[in-house]
């Protein structure tokens, strides 16, 4: 598939996707394309169509048909102005950056908190049966839960080998 039949195909997904009707190739329309396609790359135009397709801002909106007259500007001889392709391809790589800062990541979480000594020993008690408390009266001491790491961690690890 050529780069300007892929472009082709990837506007009326945009179509589709705001609910328009396919549009039809024409030689007027490769051409249009093509010229195109050597102001900006096929990724950038995909880029694009993908922010025309999902992004809630007001631009988008009165694009897509949300404006006084609801008169629908996505056309390809409107979006592939050369005047104004620029500006769209800056909005559109803004708003992808701004998406990118919103993907939660998948880093490991360890979570910590603060045990009194006495809820680790009530624990290692009830759970394993092989610590014993101290027989020492002690104050309360708050510690900082390594301990509930690692046994995080190791429950973690027991799960996947299930």
């Amino acid at each position: 598939m050529q780069d300007h039949e892929f472009v082709f195909n990837e506007y009326n997904k945009y179509r589709k996707h705001i609910k328009k009707n396919k549009s039809v190739i024409s030689n007027a329309k490769i051409k249009k394309i093509k010229a195109i396609l050597k102001q900006t790359t096929k990724e950038d135009l995909i880029l694009l169509f993908e922010y025309l397709s999902n992004s809630q801002d007001d631009y988008v909106k009165f694009i897509n048909g949300d404006n006084e007259a609801q008169r629908f500007y996505g056309t390809l001889d409107n979006l592939f102005r050369k005047s104004k392709i620029k500006e769209k391809m800056s909005r559109a790589k803004k708003w992808k950056a701004q998406q990118n800062k919103n993907i939660p990541t998948h880093d490991l979480f360890m979570p910590f908190m603060l045990l009194e000594k006495s809820e680790v020993d009530k624990y290692y008690q009830n759970e394993f049966n092989e610590y014993e408390e101290s027989s020492e009266e002690e104050e309360p001491n708050i510690t900082l839960s390594n301990l509930q790491m690692s046994i995080f961690a190791q429950q973690s690890k027991d799960n996947e080998q299930k």
